[in-house]
């Protein structure tokens, strides 16, 4: 008889990465140098910002602000141009993770946008680990009022798009945030109008323009 092979999950590999990455982290900040140019934000720094996690903002947070159309938000998406061109978050900027510190003529080429003023910056990927890269880069160079969308376009996609029904013995809190998540579904798939759950301050429906619909996301950096 044939012996039955086992199947091992395709997501292993990349699981494996990415627990590396995070493991070695810390470590790769450590070994940078502590001397250094201008304002830059000497590594053992760096660990403690990262140690408390206050660089995430949640999809939430991400999705009340897009709503509400807050002149200050600035996302920039991470991924490469391909995955950007198939999937997007409204009003987002494409610079890839590998051109972020592009130079030309010794200056940043994406400097402006990057240390724009008035603005609070959220870097976003599939994931969560590739934003959080990107977020280390420009902390290192004191750029300050950035943030990582806690989860990615993964967590965007199964809170956001396709927020799971409560179950019976849910919150008011949870039920609340249900609510929520399922007019801000309505909103971002194409919805003429959204619930007053989500109006704005002066009270009333937001008044929303139809969007496109384009293929969901996979991966998980």
């Amino acid at each position: 008889m044939h012996k039955i092979m086992e199947k091992k999950p395709l997501f292993r590999k990349s699981y494996i990465f990415m627990s590396a990455v995070i493991v070695c982290l810390p470590l790769l900040l450590l070994a940078l140098p502590d001397k250094h140019a201008g304002n830059e934000v000497l590594p053992v720094n760096l660990l403690q910002e990262l140690g408390d996690n206050t660089r995430f903002l949640t999809t939430d947070d991400v999705a009340k602000m897009l709503i509400n159309n807050v002149p200050y938000l600035q996302l920039i998406d991470v991924r490469s141009e391909d995955e950007f061109a198939k999937f997007s978050l409204p009003g987002a900027i494409n610079i890839p993770l590998e051109k972020l510190l592009d130079k030309q003529d010794e200056v940043l080429v994406y400097e402006d946008v990057l240390k724009a003023e008035n603005k609070t910056t959220v870097f976003y990927s599939t994931g969560t680990v590739h934003a959080s890269q990107a977020w280390i880069l420009c902390r290192r160079m004191a750029i300050d009022n950035i943030y990582v969308l806690k989860g990615g376009l993964n967590e965007w996609a199964e809170t956001i798009l396709q927020p799971k029904t409560p179950g019976q013995m849910a919150t008011s809190a949870e039920m609340a945030n249900y609510k929520f998540r399922s007019a801000a579904s309505l909103f971002f798939t194409g919805a003429s109008a959204i619930p007053a759950e989500t109006s704005n301050a002066t009270g009333g429906t937001v008044k929303v323009a139809p969007m496109k619909k384009k293929k969901g996301v996979g991966g998980g950096c």
